[in-house]
């Protein structure tokens, strides 16, 4: 059984939102979408009679800014945390059968059959279950801990992406 106590820091949550991003195609094809939308938008206005709907433009500028810039950043993740998790203390079980964390006033247990991915990053592990995104500082653990996690996550089948 591995156990650890941590506090949730912004850079490790941010850290490992950034990657979880990546891999997610749904995001991805949405963002590139809305570069194209917004290209076009200005591109009409660039292109129009003498005397073209200007509001267009800002339209399309938004579309292109949107559609460029981090999901991370666009949601502010960061003031998320800060006002959502301020330094609670989180404590997480981890064996054979479940992951369970305890933090102030919320339990969460959840069987290994449920994560459907995990990633590791400099700084944290985390595991995904399709809805939400467990994050877990690598500070908290022992590099045996750490070896351990990585043995269950390869015996529980579960899919790596790095």
């Amino acid at each position: 059984m591995i156990e650890a106590k941590y506090i949730l820091r912004v850079d490790e949550a941010t850290d490992a939102a950034r990657k979880a991003y990546r891999y997610d195609l749904l995001t991805w094809l949405s963002r590139a979408v809305s570069v194209v939308v917004g290209l076009g938008l200005i591109g009409i206005v660039f292109t129009g009679k003498p005397s073209p709907a200007y509001w267009v433009l800002a339209v399309g500028i938004w579309f292109v800014w949107h559609g460029i810039q981090s999901p991370v950043t666009r949601f502010n993740f960061r003031l998320y945390l800060k006002m959502g998790a301020p330094n609670e203390e989180v404590a997480v079980q981890i064996d054979e059968t479940a992951v369970i964390i305890v933090a102030p006033n919320v339990r969460t247990e959840a069987n290994w059959a449920a994560f459907k991915l995990t990633f590791e990053t400099s700084k944290t592990f985390a595991l995904h279950d399709g809805k939400l995104l467990y994050v877990f500082p690598k500070r908290a653990f022992s590099e045996e801990s750490r070896e351990e996690f990585r043995r269950l996550v390869a015996e529980k089948n579960i899919p790596t992406k790095r």
